[in-house]
């Protein structure tokens, strides 16, 4: 359930540059969640949706940072920092 590239030079550019911090290096390359829509059945609060291009997104203003997300995403793609949920 990931995307990839065989481009990926293992910097790490594309994490600092992507604004929800959905990327994440695994043994040197570049790999994002492709949408699997486990943490939009857990979302308690509705603050996960499908967005027009089939991915999932969270809307943060509905979002209350409960966590349930990030502990049923079984690639570990969603984290929480300073109360905002991330990937």
């Amino acid at each position: 359930m990931f995307l990839s590239t065989n481009t990926c030079d293992g910097k790490g550019e594309c994490i600092k540059q992507c604004p929800t911090k959905a990327i994440r290096l695994i043994n040197g390359k570049a790999f994002s969640c492709l949408t699997c829509g486990i943490c939009y059945e857990n979302c308690p609060n509705d603050a996960i949706f499908v967005n027009n291009y089939g991915g999932y997104v969270i809307d943060r203003a509905k979002c209350n940072g409960c966590g349930i997300c990030m502990y049923n995403c079984p690639t570990n793609n969603i984290h929480i920092e300073d109360g905002i949920v991330y990937g």
